[in-house]
């Protein structure tokens, strides 16, 4: 064992110092055994990419959005808490005005949530900020969000009335499965429903701006993957939101409740519409929704997940009043 710790070079190829750091060798194999820090730290070549916003809510633009919503922001990696302040995230109303808020950051879903100290005022438009840059939030290893992230959003008039229509993209989905019980799914561009072995899908949406609002309909846009099934699938309400798109698993999954929709049959590559039961959804506005989809069917479904693009991600369409 080397006891000085010395960095491995190349002398035929003249180059400096690799940072690999040389722990053991074998002279007459020229093997070497070394260790890699992902942390970034030592000159090891760590996580140079800066974060991003992958998704708000209120949506960019949206009018008629309840005053006792709160506005949430997703990242694409996990962030560094103590950048992700009321400093870094702000919210203004007419664009001048900065609303007194307390923001929070959770680190298991990856999202920031700025409260505001009071109801915003109807019929105003908002800007929210999530700043960029050096003095801006940051990811874990140090990167800056590379540029601000502004986006505005309206509030409903005073005394309500107005129907309006919005598309949430899913905040998190996996699926689960009885022939991989501790695997968790939470990265794959697919989510399986099928019956053998049995595969369950999970997704979540953040329904928290619509706290008070009046729910007139709801469909669940899905599209199928790389199969299709000559069957159907259920969709359930989830009772619990705990669990987490990164540590679902077959053994930890959350029971599926009363089923609000039927989907199938399906074929490749398409997108669909589910209509969801309205009053299975009523007292979901102002909080996540999780919604399962199983099958009792072995023709198995294979459904795009957010994983695969946001132009094929699983999204819930409401129309609020």
């Amino acid at each position: 064992m080397t006891s000085t710790k010395q960095n491995l070079n190349s002398a035929a190829r003249s180059t400096a110092n690799s940072g690999l750091l040389v722990l053991a060798d074998v002279n007459a194999t020229s093997r070497y055994w070394h260790f890699y820090d992902p942390s970034g730290g030592g000159g090891g070549g760590g996580d140079t990419t800066a974060p991003m916003v992958t998704g708000t809510s209120p949506a960019p633009g949206a009018t008629g959005v309840a005053g006792t919503a709160n506005v949430t922001g997703w990242f694409s990696e996990a962030m560094d808490a103590s950048t992700v302040t009321s400093d870094t995230f702000t919210l203004k109303a007419a664009g001048t005005t900065t609303v007194p808020a307390a923001v929070t950051y959770n680190s298991t879903d990856k999202v920031a949530t700025l409260n505001p100290g009071a109801d915003l005022a109807a019929g105003t438009t908002y800007t929210a900020t999530i700043r960029g840059g050096s003095g801006g939030v940051k990811d874990v290893a140090g990167n800056a969000l590379a540029s601000d992230k502004t986006w505005t959003f309206t509030t409903a008039s005073a005394g309500g009335g107005t129907s309006e229509t919005v598309t949430l993209t899913a905040t998190a989905d996996s699926y689960v499965s009885s022939g991989a019980t501790g695997t968790n799914y939470g990265t794959s561009t697919t989510l399986g429903v099928d019956n053998d072995p049995v595969e369950v899908a999970y997704l979540k949406f953040d329904l928290s701006a619509y706290a008070g609002r009046t729910l007139q309909s709801a469909t669940l846009q899905l599209r199928s993957a790389g199969n299709g099934s000559t069957r159907t699938q259920n969709v359930k309400l989830v009772a619990s939101d705990s669990w987490t798109e990164g540590g679902i698993t077959y053994s930890s999954r959350p029971a599926l409740g009363t089923s609000i929709g039927t989907l199938g049959p399906t074929t490749t590559n398409t997108t669909y519409s589910v209509p969801l039961t309205v009053s299975g959804l009523t007292g979901e506005l102002g909080q996540q929704l999780s919604l399962g989809l199983d099958t009792s069917s072995t023709d198995g479904l294979d459904l795009n997940s957010k994983e695969a693009g946001s132009t094929v991600a699983p999204k819930l369409v409401l129309t609020v009043e």
